[in-house]
């Protein structure tokens, strides 16, 4: 019933429109009815009455805007939806033809919201960049009096529930292990905690599809992988865990493959003919430059950590193998001189390039024996058992 006395039907009250012609349909449109003894401070009482209130959950991770390898954080857009109800309220003009109604900030205020703080928060601040609470589709609405005036329906806050939805920005630590990098599997969360007043009173009730990952999910050192709950989420405690995969084909075909390539070009250098001095010394020495250079080139594409990773590991051996085939060549050409020198056997003099190169008239001296102990069985072996090692390494500790 309009104020003047004329009556509309009730479909059209408080619908943003002007259907009494003084407008009185529009008036006291708040959706909340919470009663004079509701205390929004307190939560309310569980299903069961005296059981806890119970919150569901819904976390939507949108977007990873950075991975920081070096401080250990990721920065995430992400959303929080929490669900309950409040049976100590009463809703008004809910349409069924409508799924969600959005509160007014003046009903926000009237009602009793969780709260929750993060916990691994890197800065100790995130930003919440909105926040909007609903209540759902109208069920098991409640007549009016056939004498109210307004003639509005209510709706029981125990049948028809709650909703919070807040979206954020923030930067959480996560501890990166780098041991099988690039191999590696980072996993990072997001936790949060209810107040503590709440202990006893509020928990949380966590269904595993109830997580999602929405965002792009290739990112550009990492995949983004198996978003959940964390077996810790209930009680009080909420934690969601997704997966970071690092690319490990791109670094196998940038490093891996080329380091084997040098290795066997150094190990090759060991067969030229041995008075080919310089031609071996030269092979030898631009394998180790061009190791170098490759590893200057691909610095940037690993994390800066001081922590010791397999990568380093393959560095080192690659250098050092590099480097003991350089040694290789210049100490054994004087130790073959000097124990033909020493046995006064004959020597061939043959000239290079103006340069007089002894060459042994045998392979049976001590020196001869030993390198080629070391470029057939000893060199392929170390070479065969470290990869082995190495990528059995990789494989446990994925």
């Amino acid at each position: 019933m309009c104020r003047s006395g004329n009556c509309i039907d009730h479909r059209y009250r408080c619908n943003l429109r002007k259907d009494c012609s003084d407008g009185s349909d529009e008036d006291d449109c708040g959706v909340v009815g919470e009663g004079a003894a509701y205390r929004r401070h307190l939560p309310p009482p569980g299903s069961l009455g005296s059981a806890p209130l119970r919150l569901t959950p819904r976390i939507t991770l949108m977007r990873i805007t950075a991975v920081d390898t070096v401080n250990m954080a990721v920065t995430v857009d992400f959303q929080v939806q929490l669900r309950w109800t409040d049976s100590r309220l009463t809703f008004s003009h809910l349409e069924n033809t409508m799924k969600v109604v959005t509160l007014s900030h003046e009903d926000s205020d009237k009602i009793w919201l969780p709260r929750y703080r993060f916990l691994n928060l890197r800065f100790g601040q995130v930003n919440l960049l909105q926040e909007t609470i609903q209540v759902s589709t109208a069920t098991s609405p409640q007549l009016p009096y056939y004498n109210a005036v307004k003639m509005d329906l209510v709706y029981p806050g125990a049948t028809n529930p709650l909703t919070i939805t807040q979206d954020y920005m923030g930067n959480f630590a996560c501890a990166f292990s780098f041991l099988s990098f690039p191999f590696n599997i980072q996993t990072c969360s997001i936790d949060m905690l209810l107040q503590p007043t709440y202990e006893g009173f509020v928990e949380i009730s966590v269904n595993n599809q109830d997580v999602a990952f929405t965002g792009l999910q290739e990112l550009a050192f990492f995949s983004v992988e198996s978003t959940r709950y964390s077996p810790e989420s209930g009680g009080s405690r909420l934690s969601v865990e997704f997966e970071l995969h690092c690319y490990g084909g791109g670094m196998v075909l940038a490093l891996f493959i080329p380091s084997l390539f040098l290795l066997a070009a150094s190990w090759a250098s060991l067969f030229i003919r041995w008075e080919a001095f310089l031609e071996r010394l030269i092979m030898a020495i631009s394998t180790l430059l061009i190791f170098y250079l490759l590893r200057l080139t691909l610095m940037q594409s690993i994390p800066s950590s001081m922590i010791i990773k397999l990568i380093d590991i393959w560095f080192f051996f690659v250098i050092i193998i590099l480097f003991i085939n350089i040694h290789i060549h210049i100490f054994a050409k004087e130790e073959i001189k000097n124990d033909f020198s020493s046995q006064n056997k004959p020597l061939f003099v043959r000239p290079a390039g103006g340069a007089v190169v002894i060459v042994p008239d045998s392979a049976k001296s001590s020196p001869m024996k030993l390198l080629h102990l070391y470029r057939g069985i000893i060199l392929p072996a170390v070479v065969i058992v470290f990869n082995i090692a190495f990528w059995s390494a990789i494989i446990i500790l994925r």
